[in-house]
């Protein structure tokens, strides 16, 4: 053993085996250790037996090209810390225990970044050490910037001569971890309708780390669970987001519109630190977002928009005749929208007669402060019956889908048409179908056929005459006519087909009524018969009207075996009347011609 404790020593030539311990007061510590402090002469203080100096340790290895042993740190995350240690050996199996020092300034010693900390860069003394065992040291790591750790170690130094030092050298990389962040901390879809298209927000991830060797890149993973209606979509899923980037629309969400109500939910963004290309390390979790949607997508108000209904549609008026009068149908208007109570829109607006439909239909109305859900209400729209004719006509609807949230959101209704029909009356006439006769239409329905002066020794003269529905406006809808006849006057008139008809449409006629006088069989005299057409004006769903009775004056003067000059037969006449009355008339017209006959025959046989 060698213990100097204050005094010196003086080796001259001599070198000193030692096999226990060598112990020096004057040793200084640290970045001063000196193994022969105190000690001259040229003479070496020497370990016996096989003791060298070993450094050992999980993370070191020796380097052969710098002959140097490394402590690797590998890569360690700025902000994190990793503490390694190394070991400092007595390897000898036979000889003294070792004693020395760790020096950071001297003999190569350099420790000078922050990062390092621990006993393993603090510049100390160790031991004794005895052969076979070991002193540990920790060293931490714990990186404030990016990049390669490089020119830190400590030089181990003993108390030997024949026991050389070793240098530790320490290696890492500081490792810039990401960082996420969101554009938009809230999404307020604000009011939209069931009718509109999902609306579509989306959120923009940002990796704020610094862009360069040593950052890493970002991964996000979304946890939707709680969106409720919400649909939350990666819109690229599992691609990184390099340092100093930012991944546009990465996040997608989409609000279901389908019903009505009130929508809130919550998503959670994860952040995850992606390690360099070629590192040691493994993704780490960085964070996240755990959003509330009531921030991220704010409570929305989903309005159901109004939804008009119409009956009946289209507005039919039916049929109707000339001059009957207005005619008013109700248009009954629905907001047939339902929903969630509060969330259905008013439906609101006001309807009228589109331009080009008047005359002859009229009306409008509003809708007055707006039709709640399932509410109806009534407009009427009018018919005038003034002139006949087959009309069609629109309503048009000014409609919006209204509540006390948004704007008016105004409705795409196509015109409503409105239909009705007015016809002409029946227009009833008799009409020449041939044979004898003067046949003429006196205006104002009288009409008369007159076979005029036919000689006793001829044979009978006969006519045909058509019964006509002629049109009052051609191209105007018209009733159908039918009805019956009534013969008055002298019997001396044959009639054939006289009967009753029905279902004579406008523009057509209809023969087959024959009249014929056989001047043999009746003698000499003046004839006068009439006959009246009680004619009904008829249409599939109205009731049937008498438009007028008709009469057809007939009249025969023969020719007396005098010469005899006969006037003229004063014309019969159409009239209008009940059958009672058309009988009536007739008998007493036919009077007053049989006395003027008479009376003129007296006259020229005098």
């Amino acid at each position: 053993m060698l213990d100097l404790q204050g005094g010196s020593l003086n080796l001259g030539g001599h070198d000193f085996t030692v096999s226990g311990d060598y112990r020096n007061a004057a040793f200084g510590a640290g970045n001063a250790f000196d193994a022969r402090a105190n000690v001259s002469g040229a003479g070496a203080i020497l370990a016996a037996g096989d003791v060298t100096l070993g450094i050992g340790g999980d993370s070191v290895t020796f380097d052969g090209d710098g002959d140097r042993y490394v402590l690797n740190f590998q890569d360690i995350r700025v902000g994190s810390t990793e503490t390694r240690s190394f070991i400092v050996r007595n390897d000898g199996s036979d000889g003294p225990a070792l004693r020395g020092a760790l020096q950071t300034a001297v003999n190569g010693g350099n420790v000078t970044s922050p990062a390092l900390s621990g006993p393993g860069v603090t510049a100390q003394n160790f031991g004794p050490i005895a052969t076979g065992d070991g002193e540990s040291f920790d060293v931490t790591y714990a990186p404030t910037e990016a990049g390669v750790l490089t020119g830190q170690q400590v030089f181990v130094d003993t108390n030997f001569d024949n026991v050389d030092g070793e240098t530790v050298a320490f290696e890492a990389r500081g490792i810039l971890a990401a960082a996420g962040t969101l554009s938009a901390t809230s999404l307020d879809f604000g009011s939209v309708r069931t009718t509109d298209p999902a609306p579509v927000q989306t959120i923009d991830v940002t990796n704020t780390t610094a862009a360069g060797p040593f950052s890493e890149a970002l991964g996000i993973g979304i946890d939707d669970a709680g969106s409720g209606d919400f649909a939350v979509a990666d819109t690229d899923l599992g691609a990184a987001i390099a340092a100093g980037t930012t991944a546009s629309n990465r996040i997608q969400v989409t609000l279901d519109n389908s019903t009505a109500g009130t929508k809130t939910g919550s998503f959670e963004v994860a952040y995850s630190s992606l390690p360099i290309a070629g590192s040691n390390l493994a993704a780490a979790s960085v964070g996240g977002d755990t959003v509330a949607l009531s921030g991220i997508v704010t409570a929305m108000d989903v309005f159901q928009t109004a939804i008009p209904e119409f009956d009946p549609e289209p507005l039919d008026f039916g049929v109707h005749r000339v001059g009957s009068g207005d005619v008013v149908r109700t248009l009954t208007v629905t907001n047939a929208a339902v929903g969630e109570e509060g969330f259905v829109d008013r439906l609101a607006g006001t309807l009228a007669v589109a331009a080009g439909s008047t005359p002859p239909f009229s009306g409008d109305g509003d809708l007055g402060g707006g039709l709640e859900s399932l509410e109806s209400t009534g407009i009427d729209f009018t018919l005038a019956t003034d002139t006949a004719g087959s009309f069609n006509g629109a309503i048009e609807a000014a409609l919006s889908s209204e509540n006390d949230t948004m704007d008016p959101l105004a409705l795409d209704v196509p015109p409503l048409v409105m239909t009705g029909q007015v016809n002409n009356l029946a227009n009833p006439g008799f009409a020449f179908g041939g044979g004898d006769g003067l046949f003429q239409g006196l205006g104002g329905g009288r009409f008369v056929l007159d076979f005029g002066t036919v000689d006793i020794a001829d044979g009978p003269v006969s006519a045909e005459l058509l019964v006509t529905n002629e049109f009052v406006f051609v191209g105007a809808p018209q009733d159908n006519l039918g009805g019956s006849f009534t013969v008055g006057g002298d019997i001396v008139f044959a009639t054939l087909g006289f009967d009753a008809f029905a279902g004579l449409a406008a523009g057509n006629s209809i023969g087959g009524f024959e009249i014929t006088l056989d001047p043999q069989a009746t003698g000499v005299g003046t004839y006068t018969s009439f006959i009246g057409l009680l004619g009904l004006s008829t249409f599939a769903g109205l009731p049937d009207l008498s438009p007028e009775e008709l009469e057809l004056a007939l009249g025969y003067l023969p020719e007396l075996e005098v010469n005899v000059v006969v006037t003229p037969l004063p014309a019969s006449v159409w009239f209008l009347g009940s059958a009672l009355a058309a009988l009536g008339a007739a008998a007493a017209r036919r009077r007053r011609a049989q006395a003027q006959a008479e009376a003129q025959a007296q006259v020229v046989a005098a």
